[in-house]
């Protein structure tokens, strides 16, 4: 569909303004064409608008006004860079709200350690279950008993030195410059 200069400009500014309206979402190959007016350009949205020249959109919008379009700006030029400016910094900042979420090494690392301490913690406590059953009760035929009793020694002897905090190397202590000097 080949649109008139005129035709592009106005479904390109009613196309910004429902973006900005929250009536249309943009997909991420739209948001990067709203990086710049020149990306802008080479927008085409089908049955919508093809792409324009950027000194065709320049020139007529620094030369004509359309009537459907209102604004305070000082030219159809300013209006339609302002929108599409507000429209890519306020998905641009939504976006990086989404990869700010993502943990640093660090957090990881702790989250990491947190749940080592959570397994060691659950090993432990099945351990000492097992084996206060084994010692305690006396409903538990002989064999029974024998076969938990080995399977206990045995994960003894294979997690023996189970830990959820390896003990770190020792840091480097350093003097602290600090406090008021004296005028």
């Amino acid at each position: 569909m080949k649109n008139s200069t005129v035709e592009n400009i106005q479904r390109r500014h009613d196309w910004l303004q429902s973006v900005w309206d929250g009536k249309i979402s943009l997909t991420k190959s739209h948001q990067e064409k709203l990086a710049d007016m020149k990306a802008f350009c080479t927008l085409e949205i089908l049955n919508e608008f093809d792409k324009i020249s950027y000194n065709t959109l320049k020139n007529f919008c620094l030369k004509h006004t359309l009537p459907a379009i209102t604004h305070t700006s000082e030219n159809l030029w300013e209006h339609m860079r302002s929108l599409r400016a507000k429209i890519y910094s306020t998905y641009r900042l939504a976006s990086q709200d989404f990869i700010e979420d993502k943990p640093t090494p660090e957090i990881m690392i702790n989250e990491a350690y947190n749940q080592a301490q959570l397994a060691t913690y659950a090993y432990l406590d099945l351990f000492r279950f097992f084996k206060n059953l084994v010692e305690t009760d006396t409903s538990l035929n002989n064999v029974t008993k024998l076969q938990i009793t080995n399977f206990l020694f045995e994960s003894n002897l294979r997690f023996e030195d189970i830990s959820a905090n390896p003990a770190l190397p020792p840091k480097a202590w350093s003097v602290i410059q600090g406090g008021k000097v004296d005028a």
